[in-house]
């Protein structure tokens, strides 16, 4: 479970704190129970419709609960969830050893890497999608600090066969006489991966530089939802920080990543294209956004790194 030190202050401070919060993680718990059973719906509705009919199995799934108050919330406790996910995809390559809090396997995980061809190059392209998705349903809230119960699920592909199904039941809430009467955020993620060879066979023809390329494009329109939704006030200025220094440190690794990759097989030219097209792409973003002095300083920032 997820929580950060000032909410463990809270509850050392008052038994008061201690049982409201067991209340809310029971309401949570509840809450993405429900969620749960969608997401399984959504699973089999995506592999199994009117288009297609693909076999497919569970390959790593779980769930963690999150307590934050709003004056100190940051996304390093989901980050710390996506390393949990991460690690558990490309960290049970061979036997099955101990696995993170609140994370199970399949038992066919051994088979699936064999099949899949799931190696540790793809650890990175795991953590960005999922870092991606999930952060993604965290923003659709809104502010942080907007007190609502709300879930919401989405999923994605991660390359390899592997595609992930998630779900955010979120319960932010302010009451006289808990926590100082400060603002709690309250999060349980619910997260499925699943692994398809008939997905797989489709991605084949994908190389793994293609494949970190198009997880590349999806950073991109990802920074550009948050850089639009921090300029609508839909977030407040701590979440669009947060979120546009995660998405900045994983589309750095990333190009990184796939300049090792291009050099393995010798395409160096490619590697620089990629660097032309990602500085291209934040000149625009400057055009379009740079209004805002926080946007234009980060953007700024970025367009300096990558330019060498």
């Amino acid at each position: 479970m997820g929580m950060n030190n000032s909410v463990k202050k809270l509850l050392e401070q008052s038994k008061q704190n201690e049982k409201r919060l067991e209340e809310i993680k029971k309401e949570l718990e509840a809450q993405q129970a429900e969620a749960g059973k969608t997401l399984r719906e959504e699973q089999k509705n995506f592999y199994v419709n009117n288009q297609r009919e693909w076999k497919f199995s569970d390959y790593v799934y779980g769930a963690n609960s999150d307590f934050q108050t709003s004056a100190t919330w940051s996304l390093d406790n989901l980050n710390a969830i996506i390393q949990q996910i991460t690690s558990a995809v490309v960290g049970i390559l061979g036997p099955v050893g101990k696995l993170p809090e609140g994370v199970e396997t399949s038992p066919d995980v051994e088979s699936i890497n064999k099949e899949g061809g799931i190696t540790d190059d793809m650890r990175l392209l795991v953590a960005s999608n999922c870092l991606n998705l999930l952060t993604g349903i965290v923003n659709s809230f809104g502010k942080s600090s907007k007190v609502q119960v709300s879930t919401a699920t989405n999923s994605i592909p991660i390359g390899q066969g592997l595609r992930i199904f998630a779900s955010v039941s979120c319960n932010v809430t302010q009451e006289r006489g808990f926590f100082n009467n400060q603002v709690m955020s309250s999060y349980r993620y619910g997260y499925v991966v699943s692994y398809s060879l008939d997905e797989f066979l489709q991605q084949a023809e994908q190389t793994l530089v293609a494949q970190y390329e198009m997880t590349l494009n999806a950073l991109n329109i990802a920074a550009k939802d948050n850089y639009n939704s921090f300029a609508k006030k839909e977030i407040d200025l701590r979440q669009y920080k947060e979120t546009a220094d995660f998405i900045e440190e994983m589309t750095i690794e990333i190009i990184e990543k796939i300049k090792v990759l291009n050099q393995r097989e010798r395409a160096l030219d490619r590697t620089e294209r990629v660097y032309e097209d990602q500085i291209k792409f934040l000149k625009h973003c400057l055009i379009e956004y740079g209004f805002d002095a926080e946007v234009s300083t980060h953007i700024t920032a970025q367009i300096k790194k990558l330019s060498h």
